[in-house]
């Protein structure tokens, strides 16, 4: 009976100048730090590496680089987690008494309200998205829930069932945020 070694990444197994590593592959690795920001590269020649490498600290320096794909998503994550704890709080304040709670309100209905009540406020579109965001998503998952009875367990779950565009999380974390915010008030 043999036992196989897990595969791992192919490891750099030089260094060839400073911040460039050749990889087993034949190829060259350029990794630069700066700014608190982390940029990578592979590239054919070490020259071409060491280029690389040049021109995006030129383009940090001056200004001029965007953050790596990487940063950018951990900083969505880290947005959209504090956008839950937004809506939990929210939820928080529904359950103390905000919306009275021997009456049943919901979800849907108060989406609508609140729809209504914005849509003098945004483009056609968005509110066409919002419309779309309710009738996929929203009200088939939580629309017949009483408003002060929804956990944050179900707006997670909800979360974690749009599965579409940014556009489509982002139109149907509108939705809870303005309807939570609206029956708040």
């Amino acid at each position: 009976m043999s036992v196989q070694k897990a595969r791992s990444k192919p490891k750099a197994t030089a260094t060839v100048g400073v911040g460039i590593y050749a990889l087993p592959s034949g190829r060259f690795q350029w990794k630069l730090f700066i700014q608190g920001m982390r940029f990578t590269g592979v590239e054919d020649s070490p020259k071409l590496a060491e280029g690389a490498r040049a021109r995006k600290r030129w383009e940090v320096e001056n200004g001029k680089a965007t953050e790596p794909k990487e940063e950018v998503r951990k900083k969505r994550v880290r947005e959209i987690h504090a956008q839950i704890d937004n809506l939990q709080a929210q939820l928080g304040h529904l359950r103390k008494g905000d919306i009275d709670d021997g009456d049943f309100v919901a979800f849907e209905g108060l989406a609508s309200r609140w729809l209504e009540h914005h849509a003098q406020s945004v483009l056609a579109t968005t509110l066409e998205n919002y419309r779309t965001a309710l009738r996929l998503w929203v009200v088939p998952l939580i629309g017949g829930m009483n408003a002060s009875k929804i956990t944050p367990g179900d707006i997670e779950d909800l979360y974690v069932r749009v599965q579409r565009s940014v556009q489509a999380k982002q139109s149907v974390r509108s939705v809870l945020n303005g309807t939570f915010n609206y029956a708040v008030r």
